[in-house]
């Protein structure tokens, strides 16, 4: 019996660590899209966020409290570390906080690596700058029509992929499941969100009048 407590446990275990990322995965989606909104209109492309409008704002919090409270290490770490990381695209730029980009950045990794423990921290820079590395290879050509400096523009397409790389295989060595997770959970995410942004009506359509 002692062993199928055990066995239950693991399963619920990893049923909360897949919300907890599932939730911070759509937290960082929604702020990121909400941010990139003017850049997206301009581009023509279509994002939940554009359709949420101010309320992406509450939304992504509601998700990111939610994963905070299935698991609160691994939400907020993946978090701080999507903030740092989303912070290197600018790193000089001046922020409202009085601080430059690079500046937030440190702030956010010391937060997470005191607040949620050095190992979790690294895990989950090392999976976020996987993630990071795949999506800016994707947007590569949507990135450069746009001017936005993502990794692949400013490194090269074949750099960004071996900085992805060796992010991929540290991770796995250091935090397997985590890894995998949070790579299955950014895919599902953004196809999700991806399908939700077409089933939706445009900005300024009713409902029922766009195209599907």
């Amino acid at each position: 019996m002692s062993g199928a407590i055990f066995d239950g446990w693991k399963w619920y275990a990893a049923v909360r660590l897949l919300g907890a990322v599932l939730a911070a995965g759509a937290a960082i989606k929604l702020m990121d899209d909400y941010l990139d909104r003017d850049m997206d209109a301009l581009a023509g492309r279509r994002t939940l966020a554009a359709w949420l409008g101010a309320g992406t704002v509450a939304y992504a919090l509601a998700a990111l409290a939610l994963g905070m409270l299935l698991e609160p290490k691994t939400a907020g770490s993946l978090f701080l570390a999507a903030y740092a990381l989303g912070m290197g695209h600018e790193p000089g730029r001046r922020l409202p906080s009085g601080l430059t980009a690079w500046q937030e950045s440190i702030g956010a990794v010391a937060a997470g690596t005191v607040l949620a423990g050095p190992a979790p921290m690294a895990a989950s820079l090392l999976a976020m700058v996987v993630v990071q590395c795949a999506d800016d290879l994707i947007d590569l050509a949507g990135d450069r029509r746009r001017g936005h400096r993502s990794w692949a523009v400013r490194l090269g397409t074949v750099e960004t992929g071996l900085l992805g790389l060796a992010a991929l295989l540290t991770g796995l060595v250091l935090a397997p499941l985590l890894m995998i997770v949070v790579i299955a959970a950014a895919a599902l995410t953004d196809a999700l969100f991806h399908r939700m942004a077409h089933l939706l009506p445009a900005v300024g359509e009713r409902l029922g009048e766009g195209n599907l």
